[in-house]
């Protein structure tokens, strides 16, 4: 037991009531600071021992969510954590979080799926996120006693990762004609590289190397930096970028300043989403049944039907395994072929060491009838 330090923040550790040792961060700098607190949870943990004290929650639903923000999510790598804690304070609004029951966890999630027709996968994050939140708040205050986790009692829904949808050789010129200006760009990169739509949006004119014709991306999710290379046809839409001259962002989204004050001009800053403008562009094209996301199923899927290697393929997604990358091998005409040609290698010396064999339909029937 005692304090110790990561980065700046001190954290500290001690035994739980239950004899489990408790890690937690204190938020501050300061190791005296660390240690008083230290000292105040031994002081809670042996009045609860010895004075069975337990202390009521009276904690609201935002006031979870932002305590979850303050001491957890902040320091995760989720774009949209932030808008997702405000869609469920939306739905449980005020509501104290002893009121939070299975049953309203599943109306929210019945709502959701009606009303914004999200995926399985989509529900799964949400109930995740949610048994997190209370697991995490249940553990810092010792409310095991006086506080159940409404999402312990749920099952997650079954998910079906071997959905791949792409786009078809006639498909890929229908959606690009149908892009407005400012989209084109994206959905060529997505394309020619796939790349997810984060890393595309955040993409960097310094991380760019056009002599070299790579592209470099730093921190990806599988937590390993890679290098892309550049083929011809994106190295054409990027030399005809405007935001080449101006640096910053690859693919920004100019927005009039707040400030009044300041100088009249534009600000270079990413997208956060082409949400509508991708939709519309879908709709106009006749595709169905689409995602931005599939643009990468798309990069995938071309370069193995055209022959890639699946570990090339595998290398340039970022996949640390080959599993995730084989959802693709069926697609490729000649994977098999190939390799079930490796079979009259290994093979083939042995059939010739039989001699003559029947090799005609007249052989084959004379054959028969003699046996």
């Amino acid at each position: 037991m005692g304090a110790y330090r990561r980065g700046k923040i001190w954290y500290i550790r001690f035994k739980g009531p239950d004899g489990r040792m408790i890690r937690q961060s204190t938020g501050q700098e300061s190791k005296r600071l660390a240690e008083d607190i230290l000292k105040k949870q031994k002081i809670e943990l042996a009045e609860d021992k010895f004075l069975d004290k337990q202390e009521r929650p009276s904690m609201t639903f935002p006031e979870l969510c932002e305590w979850y923000w303050e001491h957890h999510g902040r320091h995760l790598k989720w774009n949209g954590l932030r808008g997702l804690l405000n869609r469920l304070k939306g739905f449980f609004k005020d509501r104290l979080i002893t009121a939070i029951t299975p049953e309203l966890v599943c109306e929210y999630i019945a709502l959701r799926r009606s009303r914004d027709r999200i995926s399985t996968t989509t529900a799964n994050r949400d109930l995740q996120l949610l048994k997190s939140m209370f697991n995490l708040i249940i553990n810092y205050k010792r409310w095991r006693k006086v506080l159940e986790n409404p999402v312990g009692y749920l099952k997650l829904f079954k998910e079906n990762h071997g959905r791949v949808r792409y786009l078809e050789q006639d498909e890929i010129p229908r959606l690009l004609k149908a892009c407005d200006k400012h989209l084109r760009p994206v959905v060529i990169c997505a394309l020619y590289t796939g790349m997810r739509k984060s890393k595309i949006f955040n993409l960097k004119w310094r991380d760019v190397d056009l002599r070299r014709k790579t592209i470099f991306l730093l921190r990806t999710k599988n937590g390993e930096s890679r290098h892309l290379p550049i083929s011809g046809e994106l190295e054409k839409v990027l030399l005809s970028l405007p935001s080449r001259f101006e640096g910053g962002y690859v693919f920004p989204s100019y927005l009039p300043r707040r400030n009044e004050d300041l100088k009249s001009g534009e600000v270079n800053e990413p997208f956060t989403d082409v949400k509508n403008s991708f939709h519309k562009a879908l709709k106009k094209a006749g595709i169905e049944d689409f995602r931005f996301h599939d643009l990468r199923h798309t990069f995938a899927s071309q370069l193995v039907m055209s022959g890639a290697d699946l570990n090339v393929v595998r290398e340039l997604l970022g996949h640390k395994s080959l599993q995730m990358t084989l959802r693709y091998a069926h697609l490729s005409v000649t994977h098999k072929h190939d390799s079930i040609c490796l079979i009259d290698k290994a093979l083939g010396g042995n059939m010739d060491s039989l001699g003559d064999t029947p090799s005609d339909t007249a052989t084959i029937l004379r054959f028969r009838r003699s046996s």
